[in-house]
């Protein structure tokens, strides 16, 4: 067993010099980024908002050529001879750095570009600050500039502002210096109390950065694998750590956590349920934070935005009822007390108006909910949606499953009428779901017209969605349609199990985004459709034929080709980091 310490030991000491977007530990929104051409900092990034970009390039340099020797979550190191410097996080978005032999560290300011950032710098009472505006280029923003505020505070040290930069030289050879930097809520009095608390030398602030690790993890401990899985394993602790974010702004008081700090840099609802497989079992006080944030950005209607940033959430489309299961897992193994019922109170009542704003805002004469787009369930451009507006066969059994589990908490706090309540209404939905959606003569589930209750018969992983939430159909129906379709190699097993879409389908693309790749969170679904239902050596082989999928990519994609197996779109996703730790701690007991 590679227990809590090991681990932590093992990821904190882990050498990711060359593996992530940015060098952003502490919870923090900024990000360091390195290059092989620059000696020092290339540049500041940051991570939210939607979109990642380097804001402050370049940011500070050297005065003699550096390397960068090593990176770990709790220290960067430059090397060149007996020349050197190190950084290391102390709080989010703040650091300390020291240099030995090195003439000066310099930081760049500007005071206008082109771009139209607008810049400005003082030193006041030894503190050398620097505020300006950041041009924000993403359109669907609502404020076209971020205001940001960066402070140094010099140890050890001469500080001086010299042609639009502060230089610091050293001072018997040595340069101590800590860096404090906010964005959106600025704050001076603030910035400055956290500089006179930075630690004075540099081992206490990298001792610092490995006690936050170590409390991000605290529930951690795992099997041992092989080189190969450890490696891995480690590279997901790397990017979940990484990937975790104290938000300004809209998202501000909850921890956050994105997909992917570089290309998804925002709070998603669908991926923070798929992430908590992981989260849950790592830290559950953070798995919880993630779904309270998303209660927390609720619209009072009870519609969940479909992703949250610090100064705009994405209204327009939502995203699946998937938050009810989410929070059900995390309860069940939260200690009992005061904390697990307020989770659960707020949870109930969060669920339960999402539940209520679907039924509302999306109910048909089918007694069904339609969906016009498929981004809103999370299958952009997959064939069901072209061109159609259907009774999404996905849609409202994860629906179904959220009805249901409002039941249970509603049990579960002492509601027994909330709870009979929505029993009823996930009932009346399964039989709906029977009756408009289920074929008898394929036997299976699909989406239908709207217009006029036509099936759509184009087979998709979603087709069995309904087994996992549990539709009302008979279990000699739900067997059959696992074994003469789900485990149907000609359609969705073969050596790169579950596509989104049928092997034998025309549609098919096996490298199309939602037209054919194997997804890692809808083949979890139906990892869970197998067992639910019993198929135990076929759950085994389904699992490691997934399991060596993400083991022969290594890089953690966030979809994969399900002819070849090669990782697409973003890599280090969070949902594949959470599925690859859920998996690599369950596989010597499947």
């Amino acid at each position: 067993m590679l227990n809590n310490k090991k681990v932590i030991s093992s990821v904190t000491n882990k050498d990711i010099s060359g593996s992530s977007i940015s060098y952003s530990p502490f919870f923090s929104n900024i990000g360091i980024v390195t290059g092989d051409e620059f000696s020092g900092i290339e540049s500041l990034c940051f991570h939210y908002n939607r979109a990642t970009r380097s804001v402050w390039s370049p940011f500070a340099e050297f005065g003699r050529e550096l390397k960068k020797t090593a990176c770990n979550p709790c220290v960067m190191t430059f090397e060149n001879g007996e020349s050197s410097a190190e950084l290391s996080f102390f709080d989010t978005d703040s650091f300390v750095m020291q240099a030995t032999d090195v003439p000066y560290i310099s930081f760049f300011c500007r005071e206008t570009e082109s771009d139209g950032e607008i810049w400005n710098y003082t030193d006041e009472n030894g503190f050398c600050h620097v505020r300006g505006y950041s041009k924000n280029g993403d359109a669907r923003d609502p404020d076209r500039y971020v205001a940001f505020h960066a402070c140094v505070r010099c140890f050890t040290g001469k500080a001086e502002w010299n042609n639009k930069k502060l230089i610091i030289t050293p001072q018997n050879g040595k340069i101590y210096l800590a860096v404090c930097f906010e964005m959106l809520d600025t704050d001076s009095e603030r910035l400055i109390k956290k500089l006179l608390n930075a630690p004075g030398n540099f081992l206490h602030a990298k001792q610092a950065c490995t006690e936050w690790a170590e409390n991000c993890l605290v529930n951690l401990s795992l099997p041992e694998g092989t080189e190969r899985e450890n490696e891995i394993l480690l590279n997901a602790l790397n990017g979940m750590l990484y990937n975790f974010k104290h938000a300004p702004g809209l998202t501000s008081g909850y921890t956050a956590y994105y997909p992917n700090r570089g290309g998804y840099p925002c709070h998603f609802l669908w991926d923070t349920c798929f992430q908590n497989l992981a989260l849950e079992i790592i830290n559950p006080g953070l798995a919880c934070e993630s779904l309270l944030l998303i209660a927390e950005c609720q619209r009072h209607d009870g519609k969940y935005p479909q992703f949250m940033c610090s100064t705009w959430h994405r209204p327009l489309d939502t995203q699946p009822a998937l938050v009810g299961w989410a929070a059900k897992r995390i309860y069940n193994i939260l200690p009992d007390g005061e904390c697990k019922k307020a989770f659960a109170e707020k949870i109930f009542f969060s669920i339960a108006k999402n539940n209520e704003w679907w039924l509302n805002d999306r109910i048909t004469r089918y007694g069904l909910i339609y969906c016009d787009d498929g981004l809103e369930t999370g299958q952009d451009n997959s064939p069901r949606f072209d061109g159609r507006v259907v009774l999404a066969v996905d849609m409202n059994s994860y629906l179904l499953n959220q009805m249901k589990v409002a039941a249970f908490f509603a049990f579960e706090l002492g509601f027994a009428d909330k709870a009979d309540y929505w029993n009823k209404k996930a009932q009346s939905l399964s039989e709906n779901m029977i009756k408009h959606l289920y074929s008898e003569e394929d036997n299976l589930f699909y989406d239908a017209l709207v217009s006029n209750g036509e099936k759509v018969k184009i087979q998709t992983s979603s087709c069995f969605i309904p087994l996992w939430a549990g539709v009302g159909i008979e279990k000699e129906k739900a067997d059959n349609m696992i074994k003469n379709h789900l485990l149907d190699e000609s359609r969705f097993f073969s050596r790169i199990p579950f596509p989104s879409v049928a092997y034998n389908e025309k549609a098919y693309e096996a490298g199309g985004w939602w037209r054919g790749p194997t997804w890692p969170p809808i083949a979890w679904l139906m990892l869970e459709i197998l067992k639910k239902y019993g198929f135990k050596a076929e759950y085994k082989e389904a699992f490691n034929r997934i399991y060596n999928m993400l083991l022969e990519d290594g890089k953690l994609h966030e979809l994969f080709n399900s002819k070849t197996g090669e990782g697409l779109g973003n890599a280090d996703q969070g949902w594949t980091q959470a599925i690859f730790i859920r998996m690599y701690r369950d596989k010597d007991n499947i």
